[in-house]
């Protein structure tokens, strides 16, 4: 066996191919290896430094999140020069914000981090004060933001109420019957999912709708354009306004009249009650209970 591995090493040693590939590896190495201790001195260089903060914000007539606040989550999380630097810390302390809904962090040479934003928009209030996001999320602000909040906004905050961890159901629940009742100029303002898991809904004439949960055998969605379908008639029948609809029946529905005495002739709050409520542009899901 010695013999064997000593021929094979003559004949290594004397081919010029074998000769060529030592003299090939012997030279690359050192290059290899040159090249990865210079990598890192190259980019940590200060040529490479942070010195500018791109932020590309979602189309927003209000941004809630400042320049200042998103370059301190930027900066406590560098860990490097604009090239070097993880960019998955900085994405969490980005994403962190309460304000921010989706978040992309990437490098632009030589020396830029740029920010992408989508903040969340509010359409609803819950019923412990905390905001609802289009995509169901709860959030508290302080009292005088939250203040700022209902201000600036340019349509209806939608009141809802549920049990925990229900918000994305009874937001899309919400948003469902609001594009139904939009149709024959019914404004909803309210939505309340018991704990029972009954759905009662509150319009801004003040009709109040007993849904019922999604037990019943008739969905609900039907007993809902059974309803709506039979407003027109019920304009011209009765001309009365209804204080109160019962939806809780397989087929048909129980009404309550409001009396002529009880007729509301002042709208204190009109200019809130002619905006469009804040999740009609709300594309509900299928809700599963």
């Amino acid at each position: 066996m010695i013999n064997s591995f000593r021929d094979m090493l003559f004949n290594f040693w004397n081919s010029p191919k074998s000769m060529d590939l030592l003299t090939k590896v012997i030279l690359i190495i050192p290059v290899f290896c040159l090249i990865v201790f210079l990598f890192p001195w190259f980019f940590s260089q200060p040529s490479f430094y942070l010195k500018y903060l791109i932020v590309d914000l979602s189309e927003n007539d209000t941004p809630h999140i400042t320049n200042d606040e998103l370059k301190k989550l930027v900066v406590r999380e560098l860990n490097g020069t604009a090239i070097t630097s993880d960019l998955s810390p900085i994405y969490k302390s980005v994403v962190s914000h309460p304000w921010v809904k989706e978040a992309t962090v990437r490098r632009i040479w030589p020396n830029k981090i740029l920010v992408s934003l989508i903040e969340h928009n509010i359409v609803g209030v819950w019923s412990d004060g905390r905001f609802v996001t289009d995509v169901g999320k709860l959030l508290y602000f302080e009292k005088l933001q939250s203040e700022s909040i209902e201000n600036e906004k340019k349509c209806l905050l939608v009141q809802l109420d549920g049990p925990p961890d229900t918000g994305k159901i009874v937001l899309d629940r919400a948003s469902m019957i609001s594009k139904k009742a939009s149709l024959i100029g019914l404004q909803l303002i309210g939505i309340q999912l018991t704990t029972q898991y009954d759905w009662k809904v509150f319009f801004s004439n003040g009709m109040k709708m007993e849904l019922g949960g999604d037990n019943i055998k008739t969905p609900i969605d039907e007993r809902l354009d059974n309803f709506f379908n039979s407003v027109g008639w019920f304009s011209k029948k009765i001309k009365k306004d209804l204080v109160s609809v019962d939806l809780r029946y397989a087929q048909g529905f129980a009404f309550e009249e409001r009396a002529k005495s009880n007729i509301r002739t002042i709208r204190p709050n009109k200019k809130k009650d002619d905006l469009k409520s804040c999740i009609e542009n709300h594309d509900p899901e299928e809700v599963i209970l």
